[in-house]
């Protein structure tokens, strides 16, 4: 569950986000609507932890990003921003291995996973020549290992991750560690 507390956040004299409350069930799909410069991003990063609140509170699992075991509820986060950094020089199927021993993930998940998510034919290709939307395929598996209990993204992703992505076997088929609901 994430729970927003009269959260504020200014850059200088620029309030970016003003008050904000809010209540994101388990489960639960949340977005963010609003024109450029309207304080989404900065609530994603103040909701991941990657930026401090100037007051109010946020809470991950009840867990407040100010407090010393938020580092613990933050590895169960996964985010996938809209501009995803790869090493451009190894192949998709190097990228995910590199992932899964990071993650503990047994590598037998990684071929299945590039199939799923549509690059079993450019496994072997480096990811340097991939588009936009191949990379952010490519990092899927990083947010669903990561996911266990919260997933961010900063633009809405396409169809075929939402689907992916509130399909609970999806994440646990392939190594994820899901929270109990």
């Amino acid at each position: 569950m994430i729970e927003l507390h009269a959260v504020c956040r200014r850059f200088g004299a620029q309030l970016a986000v003003n008050q904000v409350s809010l209540t994101v069930a388990p489960g639960e799909l949340f977005g963010l609507i609003g024109h450029n410069g309207a304080g989404k991003s900065t609530l994603f990063k103040l909701m991941l932890g990657l930026l401090a609140p100037d007051s109010g509170d946020i809470l991950l699992d009840g867990v407040s990003i100010r407090g010393a075991s938020f580092r613990d509820v933050r590895r169960r986060i996964g985010y996938l921003p809209e501009n995803v950094v790869l090493y451009d020089n190894l192949s998709a199927s190097e990228t995910l291995a590199f992932y899964a021993r990071l993650k503990g993930v047994p590598l037998t998940a990684c071929a299945p996973l590039l199939a799923e998510v549509g690059l079993a034919d450019a496994a072997a290709r480096r990811v340097g020549t991939y588009s936009k939307g191949m990379r952010q395929r490519l990092a899927l598996p990083r947010h669903y290992w990561a996911a266990r209990n919260c997933c961010c993204w900063t633009n809405p992703p396409p169809a075929w991750i939402r689907k992916a992505s509130t399909t609970s076997t999806a994440s646990s088929r392939h190594g994820a560690r899901t929270a109990a609901p």
